[in-house]
């Protein structure tokens, strides 16, 4: 049977690097973070399976290694980056990126995910990072501005009020779903105001916060 850090070896060379992901702090990054303590017991043993990751009980995902892997490497990050990670789960989104950046800060809105990260970051040796319990929206998040946000899951409606925290030039990376077609997209705030680039074909559970509003017809 493979140990853990065989998988993690695995896992950066036959997914990671099949996808595309060429970027060596990043590969790094997630060869040393321990996927299968961010995960729930019961799935430990395919924690670096190329899957998403459901937490029990909420309609929450951990991202699939390679969506995670290659929404990283398009937001571009500089060692002295602001991060904001925006739906962070159990916390193995904000080590990771914490891998990649001095600054990072992680909003989460179900409270036993926020639990779970804090005890999760302080035992890997990172509880300085800090985890606000807040709608995923960002609506009323008061600290910032952020260089980089990355959005742990699709969206189906436009992150306004994400978009706000960012500083000039900064980038936010997300999954797009409006158009039912999905596409890793990065926004990116400059002096003639946001632009938006389609960066790869991609599928990942839309977040609660950004769900079209539905509606019917008789």
């Amino acid at each position: 049977m493979l140990d853990q850090a065989t998988k993690r070896r695995a896992m950066v060379d036959n997914q990671l690097r099949t996808y595309d992901i060429t970027q060596q702090s990043v590969l790094t990054a997630m060869e040393q973070v321990a996927r299968e303590a961010f995960v729930p017991e019961k799935v430990k043993d395919i924690a670096y399976a190329d899957r998403l990751v459901a937490f029990t009980g909420l309609d929450r995902f951990m991202l699939s290694p390679m969506i995670f892997a290659k929404l990283v490497q398009s937001a571009q990050i500089l060692p002295d980056d602001r991060i904001l990670d925006v739906g962070c789960g159990s916390g193995y989104s904000a080590l990771v990126l914490a891998h990649l950046s001095h600054h990072v800060s992680a909003i989460e809105q179900e409270p036993v995910l926020v639990e779970q990260t804090r005890q999760a970051l302080k035992a890997a040796g990172h509880g300085h990072i800090a985890v606000f319990r807040e709608h995923l929206s960002g609506d009323g998040h008061k600290h910032g501005p952020y260089d980089v946000i990355i959005v742990e899951g699709s969206v189906e409606t436009q992150p306004d009020s994400l978009l706000k925290l960012l500083a000039d030039g900064g980038r936010l990376v997300t999954v797009d779903m409006s158009d039912g077609a999905g596409q890793i997209v990065r926004y990116v705030k400059n002096a003639h105001g946001m632009g938006r680039v389609r960066v790869a074909s991609a599928q990942a559970p839309v977040l609660p916060a950004f769900r079209k509003h539905q509606t019917f017809v008789f």
